[in-house]
């Protein structure tokens, strides 16, 4: 009956976790594929499960038992570059919608090049493109309700990981050098994809303290919205590191203009006893009206998150953090 009156239910495939997306690649390519390949294609997809699907299926016919690194990197570029790829016919029907939806498609081109480049708070869009905040948020509205931005506080994004960088490399070079031939298209392409693969396993090198470290100092006085809550990144000036109790637990201690922002980092799960002792720390500055941020990357039980709450305090899990390295361009912990 719901088939005949047109009753459909949409069901809608959320990405990937990356634990997840890990499985699904092991199960499909095994051990034909390095691990360093396959977190990398997380990483390139964010998890999603079609474009997992498509790159799989196609490196599958790879002839070579083990999937060489050119091989991977070639199969890639094909993929982005072909226009018999389901990839590339998926992309440029994302910009074909666009078209039809935009009476004026004039900035729109050089717009999602700049965010899906990593330019995506609003005022250094518009100082880059050199227009007035008026045509400037007309455009942005429009490709919010498209679904092709993402807005979040003060930043607009892509929140499609391999269509942001299918503009930034594809679709960049068909519109700045539109008589390219293709085999030099592909080679570029493929440049741009050991680029990104060597900045991906540059960060997966370093611990992740290291790496929120350096995702807490590209803050620059912004917003992000958590839940419900809109929560300030303020710019800091000076920061300070500070052993707890527990050795796998660090206080970072930031000062900015008007405040400080304090935050609590940990690599494992949270328990309640790291929760009172951040608390108290936070005290000790009661009078600068702190930010309070406790971070960790491995999730907590509900008591701990209730207690958190209780105290006040913002709490990060992984994907949270995660969520922040998406939207300030960074690679993502997997």
């Amino acid at each position: 009956m719901n088939l005949i009156f047109g009753s459909f239910e949409k069901i809608y495939l959320d990405n990937f976790s990356p634990y997840y997306a890990l499985t699904y690649l092991n199960n499909k390519l095994g051990s034909r594929l390095e691990i360093s390949f396959k977190k990398f294609l997380i990483e390139l997809t964010d998890g999603f499960p079609l474009y997992l699907e498509i790159i799989t299926n196609e490196l599958l016919k790879v002839p070579e038992e083990k999937i060489e690194f050119e091989s991977f990197i070639k199969k890639i570029s094909y993929l982005l570059n072909s226009e018999k790829s389901c990839l590339y016919q998926i992309f440029k029907g994302e910009i074909n919608l666009i078209k039809q939806n935009l009476k004026n498609i004039f900035l729109i081109n050089p717009l999602l090049i700049l965010i899906s480049s990593g330019y995506t708070r609003k005022k250094e869009i518009a100082s880059l493109l050199k227009t007035d905040s008026k045509n400037l948020n007309s455009k942005l509205s429009k490709l919010t309700e498209l679904n092709i931005l993402n807005k979040n506080g003060s930043f607009y994004f892509l929140p499609n990981k391999l269509f942001s960088f299918w503009l930034s490399s594809v679709f960049k070079i068909e519109i700045e050098f539109p008589l390219v031939l293709y085999n030099d298209k592909e080679k570029i392409t493929e440049k741009k994809i050991k680029e990104k693969f060597e900045e991906f396993e540059e960060a997966r090198k370093k611990d992740s303290f290291q790496r929120f470290l350096e995702l807490v100092q590209l803050f620059k006085d912004d917003t992000i919205k958590a839940g419900k809550k809109l929560i300030s990144l303020p710019h800091i000036k000076r920061l300070k590191i500070v052993p707890a109790r527990n050795k796998n637990m660090k206080f970072i201690i930031g000062e900015a203009k008007h405040y400080y922002l304090i935050l609590a980092f940990k690599e494992d799960s949270a328990q309640d006893t790291d929760i009172l002792e951040f608390s108290t720390r936070c005290s000790y500055f009661r009078n600068k009206q702190p930010k309070k941020i406790f971070i960790t990357l491995g999730g907590a039980d509900y008591t701990a998150k209730l207690l958190a709450k209780e105290k006040r305090l913002h709490f990060w899990e992984k994907e949270e953090v995660n969520f922040l390295l998406k939207l300030y361009n960074k690679p993502l912990i997997i």
